[in-house]
């Protein structure tokens, strides 16, 4: 049983609503919704009763909420008690991500690696992805989640996530009046782009290539934060991650609108030659298990494929 979708059919059952539960644990209610149906088919039982004003649990899901508590207690009482027989060696990790990253998942990260692996002492520096490939390579950090790494035979990597672009513009503007986009339907338009420096640039650039559409860049800036701006003083559009503009648009002060075909997926990178210890294996697994979480949460991230993690988990993880 997956032990995370205990803990957040307890909070269903405690609240007594999916759109609390869901609220209370920060991810939208269809991703806790399908939790609760994985839960249940897994144990083959009916568990909620849907109504009009909540849920109510079933026999089943009386009998489940009634072990749960005692259960999940016992299980974090032995996760102390365990790390408490341990000696404890402060390991420093350094970790690199870019601005929008760090925006994305760094409270988070920084809070459960407190609470789950005190041993760790995480060090996060910010930067764009060539920078953080660079360092990664220069030993000045351990590792860093970035945009498509280039291949080195120093450097090991793993997709993590994949995440769809979003055009942003004005908000009255017709064309986020529309179900959705594809490339295709940005050739031409005017658009104000971070430079080839940062990497989202060239998953564009090569993303409209293969589209057989044109990238018509009118406006160039090494920085996330004056794109708005730019979009504001000229009625130009932008393509940016929606974790670079979350913000702006909970605000009202832009619009944006998916598009479906454009995607980048981002990378843990770290050396070929890093040890493989317990901290290095925390670290990793709590990265993932975060992603996890917030892919759950998010409709525009996705995991990526399962091999292709598992792969990389027994590379960093070691004999």
């Amino acid at each position: 049983m997956d032990i995370r979708r205990l803990r957040y059919f307890q909070k269903v059952a405690t609240l007594g609503s999916i759109n609390k539960a869901a609220a209370a644990l920060n991810m939208s209610q269809p991703a806790l919704s399908r939790h609760m149906q994985h839960l249940e088919a897994h144990l083959n039982a009916e568990l909620l009763e849907r109504q009009n004003s909540g849920v109510m649990l079933t026999s089943a899901g009386r009998i489940l909420y009634n072990h749960a508590g005692p259960l999940l207690d016992r299980l974090d009482s032995i996760c102390r008690e365990v790390r408490s027989a341990s000696p404890v060696r402060e390991v420093e990790i350094n970790f690199g991500v870019p601005p929008a990253v760090g925006r994305l998942i760094m409270g988070r990260l920084i809070r459960e690696a407190s609470r789950m692996h005190p041993e760790i002492r995480l060090k996060v520096s910010e930067a764009t992805s060539d920078n953080l490939v660079e360092w990664v390579l220069n030993r000045q950090i351990d590792f860093a989640i970035v945009l498509e790494p280039r291949t080195s035979p120093e450097l090991l990597r793993v997709p993590v996530w994949s995440e769809r672009l979003f055009l942003v513009g004005l908000p009255d503007d017709p064309i986020f009046a529309r179900a959705a986009l594809r490339i295709r339907d940005l050739s031409d338009l005017p658009l104000c782009l971070t430079g080839r420096k940062v990497g989202a640039r060239r998953c564009i650039e090569e993303s409209f290539r293969a589209a057989g559409s044109t990238l018509r860049v009118t406006h160039e800036t090494e920085s996330i934060s004056s794109v708005s701006a730019m979009i504001e003083a000229t009625g130009a559009y932008s393509i940016m991650s929606f974790a670079a503009v979350r913000s702006i648009l909970d605000s009202g002060a832009l619009a944006g609108l998916p598009i479906s075909d454009l995607e980048v997926t981002r990378h843990l990178i770290w050396r070929r030659d890093i040890a493989a210890t317990p901290a290095t294996g925390s670290f990793r697994s709590l990265v993932q298990d975060l992603v996890a979480a917030e892919c759950g949460r998010l409709d525009w991230l996705s995991l990526a494929p399962a091999a292709e993690r598992r792969d990389a988990q027994d590379v960093l993880s070691g004999p």
